[in-house]
């Protein structure tokens, strides 16, 4: 369905015919270390529950307990395991096709070749995308921009492997590599709580971004205040665009709106871009000059 949490991984058929036949006809033998870590890692990537065929069985497996462990608990993606259990596989796959291609010389190269081809085959992503890396056209907007500035994306949040606020989406950083220019939010594999504490308690305006991005109402005197506080929001952050997803509440879009004057200059592929209008660049200046 494209639903990936992590990327597709795969025992392929052709690896396990290939150990198979090698263990059931050539009596082929595979090292004990590499078959124990296999069906190891194998085991882990099931996650607490064993699903098949998209069922969830309610089946516990290893990870089940071990996701209480101190440390290993921190690897909350057991799908990851999926990484290390293939390596070992590929180790059980080389050596099974070694064996069986050292069985008859005179058959190496037609064994080799059979199994290179339909590997290759098996193993060709086309002509299903698995995940479409296609930049939205707005943002060559904002690359051909030669202005220093920030850009900040709504839904607007800050969010690390073990938690989040607000609601970030990490497609942003990966449209940021062709327009290359700085992010107001991130997500990191760790952020200390600390750091989050201090965006919180420093920028009232990031405060209130936050809060709409979950879903949370603010009251009309608290929003005023927070509205009254874009200018010099504009100022700090240096805040040059502002994304907005369709999936940014209308409460949230309405904010950015008038805190910080925006004003239409693009929008495609379920995604608007504004900018602060003139009117509010200028408002930015006067302040700037005051300080």
């Amino acid at each position: 369905t494209g639903d990936y949490l992590e990327n597709v991984s795969a025992l392929t058929i052709v690896a396990i015919s290939v150990v198979i036949v090698a263990v059931w006809r050539l009596r082929f033998r595979p090292p004990v270390l590499w078959v124990t870590l296999a069906v190891l890692f194998t085991s882990l990537a099931l996650g607490p529950f064993v699903h098949v065929g998209g069922v969830n069985t309610y089946l516990p497996g290893p990870w089940a307990f071990l996701r209480y462990t101190p440390l290993i608990s921190a690897a909350r993606t057991p799908a990851r395991f999926a990484i290390p259990a293939m390596l070992a596989f590929s180790m059980l796959f080389g050596l099974a096709l070694r064996h069986m291609a050292d069985r008859d010389a005179s058959r190496r190269r037609l064994v080799l070749t059979v199994v290179a081809l339909v590997l290759f085959f098996e193993l060709l992503p086309a002509p299903r995308v698995l995940y479409s890396a296609e930049v939205p056209a707005i943002y060559k907007i904002i690359a051909e921009d030669p202005r220093d500035i920030r850009v900040l994306h709504l839904p607007f949040g800050i969010r690390d492997g073990e938690s989040s606020i607000g609601n970030f989406s990490p497609s942003t950083q990966y449209y940021q590599t062709y327009h290359q220019k700085r992010l107001i939010g991130a997500y990191l594999s760790r952020i200390s709580s600390k750091e989050i504490e201090r965006q919180r308690r420093t920028s009232l305006t990031l405060r209130a971004l936050v809060a709409l991005s979950e879903g949370r109402p603010l009251s009309p005197e608290v929003l005023r205040l927070y509205k009254a506080r874009g200018p010099r929001f504009i100022q700090r952050a240096r805040l040059g665009y502002v994304v907005v997803s369709e999936q940014a509440a209308a409460p949230l879009r309405q904010f950015a709106i008038e805190a910080f004057g925006l004003v239409k200059v693009g929008e495609g592929d379920g995604l608007e871009l504004f900018e602060p209008s003139l009117a509010y660049r200028r408002r930015v200046l006067t302040l700037a000059s005051l300080d």
